[in-house]
């Protein structure tokens, strides 16, 4: 039986992704478990460990940016790859235990992130209740829904959990922006395998060397060769006060030509690297739950 980790509990946007994935890609349901992860560095040790065949990890968001965590950890632990990549459209519900009104609820619980995602709506419907954050949205629906008796709880949650933890939809897709995507990885303890003519990334992680005009110079190499970068992040490199690694994503695969030539040119510049995985983006990027 194949093992997919997920970022818990059951009900979150990465168990979303991972049901996503596993019916649209890997069509193999009947003979799979989904296994919740506390945590986002205990996602990529499932992998590293063999204690999961695969782990779906939240890399970025379209509003919130980069998720720090993801590759710090990526970096820490080793034999892990990225195997593709998944967006999910993220939208945000309010849900109860009862059917309670907007002026009716006096505590909201949810995430941070979530929270500010759904400000608007918030201060429209509901200004004078109180926000309480939560480890995530799927804790704050189950929160929700074993303290309904306490308050008139409500939690903004994805509209899964209702179904999970037997709760009312209040409201959907109450974020204020309609924009609001979050990129995932599928990883594994194996790279994926090239196909020839599909659109492919790369990621890696690289250290420059310290001279006047590194920086520049590796962006320039990379372009001279046809590589194009679609994303740039920095991450201190926890060894040195304003030391930095930066991550890379490139619209290449490390098997095509023109992208070997480039990292043998850039070598010289780099005082570390590692590559995270070449990958595919998946075919389906649907934003609706299709099994539970």
């Amino acid at each position: 039986m194949m093992k997919i980790a997920y970022l818990g509990p059951s009900g979150s946007f990465s168990h979303i992704a991972a049901i996503n994935l596993a019916t649209n890609e890997l069509n193999i349901l009947d003979d799979l478990e989904f296994v919740s992860k506390p945590t986002i560095t205990s996602l990529v040790e499932s992998i590293s460990s063999s204690q999961a065949d695969q782990a779906v990890i939240p890399v970025e968001n379209s509003l919130a940016g980069g998720v720090g965590e993801t590759i710090d950890a990526l970096l820490k632990f080793n034999g892990v790859f990225i195997n593709k990549e998944y967006l999910l459209s993220i939208k945000h519900c309010l849900l109860a235990k009862e059917n309670y009104s907007l002026s009716e609820i006096e505590k909201v619980l949810s995430h941070p992130m979530s929270f500010a995602q759904c400000q608007d709506f918030i201060n429209a419907n509901c200004p004078n209740l109180v926000m309480e954050p939560s480890a995530s949205n799927s804790q704050a629906a189950i929160d929700a829904a074993q303290n309904a008796n306490e308050q008139k709880l409500a939690a903004i949650a994805p509209e899964f959990c209702a179904k999970l933890y037997d709760l009312k939809v209040l409201k959907k897709e109450i974020n204020d922006s309609q924009n609001n995507v979050t990129r995932f990885w599928l990883l594994s303890n194996k790279p994926s395998d090239y196909i020839e003519g599909k659109a492919a990334k790369t990621t890696m992680v690289f250290q420059i060397v310290d001279e006047p005009g590194s920086l520049s110079k590796v962006l320039k190499s990379f372009a001279d060769h046809g590589v194009n970068l679609s994303r740039i992040e920095s991450r201190p490199s926890k060894n040195l006060l304003g030391s930095y690694l930066f991550c890379v994503d490139c619209n290449a695969h490390r098997d095509e030509e023109h992208f070997a030539t480039a990292m043998r040119d850039l070598s010289i510049f780099f005082n570390y690297y590692k590559w995270l995985g070449s990958y595919h983006l998946s075919v389906d990027t649907k934003d609706q739950l299709k099994k539970g």
